[in-house]
């Protein structure tokens, strides 16, 4: 589906790969559980985990989806503001449009 990511600001939360959907869901600032389904996609989620963008989980199969749904709740939107965060959202952002 083209131009998938205008829609995500409807979403409560969204479950993706790691792959470019996650960095438009980043762009669009969508509460996100994501996963690694390709080993080049680690690094993308656990760098977008690390600033608190979303929850990256390493294994869907031991996932605790009740403790995720609550950890969403604790993302900080804040994080949206750190020093750089901006810069790498204009980044996606050139890549996306």
């Amino acid at each position: 589906m083209q131009e998938i990511y205008k829609c995500f600001s409807s979403y409560d939360c969204v479950i993706s790969a790691g792959g470019l959907t996650a960095s438009e869901l980043m762009l669009t600032q969508t509460p996100s559980i994501l996963y690694a389904t390709v080993p080049h996609q680690i690094s993308r989620c656990e760098y977008f985990h690390s600033q608190g963008w979303c929850l990256y989980e390493p294994s869907l199969e031991s996932t605790d989806f009740n403790r995720c749904l609550a950890a969403l709740a604790d993302l900080d939107t804040a994080n949206w503001d750190q020093s750089g965060t901006r810069a790498v959202s204009k980044k996606i952002k050139s890549l996306l449009f």
